[in-house]
């Protein structure tokens, strides 16, 4: 997903941003810069450490998985083609909204291609755990 389309939809600078599966930080490295608080969420140890190196020197933090998180305290949840990866999408959603706040902006991208959503491509309507909360 290019910066264009996801910056227009961030919320304010004053929050805190979570972003599961930061990879190598090239997001987090933007989103250091721009939140107050910045935490990228990476199980694998060397990309993690690629992006400690981006977002560390902007106040930004790389932890491996979000157990210290409080649920409901997020501004910014978000996800850049991270979900096609994983064997059950709707239950990983429905454990990352948990650290949205109430108004949060939540935001998921995944491949442009047929069946990259199990789940939710067999969804009729909103999740609802992605309904406003």
């Amino acid at each position: 997903m290019r910066w264009a389309t996801v910056a227009p939809l961030l919320p304010g600078p004053g929050t805190l941003a979570v972003e599961f599966g930061c990879g190598l930080g090239a997001y987090g490295a933007r989103f250091a810069r721009r939140f107050a608080t910045y935490q990228g969420i990476e199980p694998d140890q060397d990309s993690a450490n690629v992006a400690r190196s981006r977002v560390e020197p902007f106040g930004g933090q790389i932890i491996a998985d979000p157990t210290g998180l409080a649920h409901g305290s997020a501004g910014l949840v978000c996800a850049f083609e991270v979900l096609e990866h994983l064997p059950d999408d709707r239950q990983a959603l429905a454990e990352w909204v948990q650290y949205a706040a109430p108004g949060a902006t939540v935001i998921v991208s995944v491949p442009a291609e047929p069946g990259a959503l199990r789940a939710l491509g067999r969804a009729s309507g909103p999740l609802p755990a992605l309904q406003q909360r």
